[in-house]
């Protein structure tokens, strides 16, 4: 929910509304298990399985919220940058992406297909 919040927060159009969380599946004190995450986007209900391992993310939930994104009609999309620890989002279109490439020599990767940009 955390990570929707963040999203969320990039621009007004991104609203995901009833996000929860069901950690049955997950062992706390083991800290391995599922999380399923559900939320609603563009009057759709979507169900994500999360990896659950202690405090770590499982950025599985990038790809699979930039497919949803994708699917939209808004011709942006998320696109992102990985240094291995930490991760920077990006929303907008695919030239909005290669103005910032061009601005600050940083490749961006498209969330649906995990390839670097231009």
């Amino acid at each position: 929910s955390d990570f929707l919040r963040g999203v969320d927060a990039m621009d007004d159009s991104l609203t995901f509304s009833n996000v929860a969380e069901d950690y049955s599946r997950a062992n706390m004190e083991s800290g391995r298990g599922d999380v399923l995450v559900s939320f609603d986007y563009l009057n759709q209900h979507h169900e994500l399985e999360a990896e659950y391992y202690f405090d770590w993310f499982d950025t599985d939930m990038i790809y699979h919220l930039g497919r949803i994104l994708a699917a939209d009609s808004d011709p942006r999309e998320l696109w992102m940058i990985s240094d291995g620890q930490g991760i920077l989002l990006y929303y907008g279109t695919e030239a909005e992406k290669d103005r910032l490439t061009e601005k600050t020599g940083v490749d961006f990767f498209d969330c649906v297909t995990m390839r670097m940009g231009h």
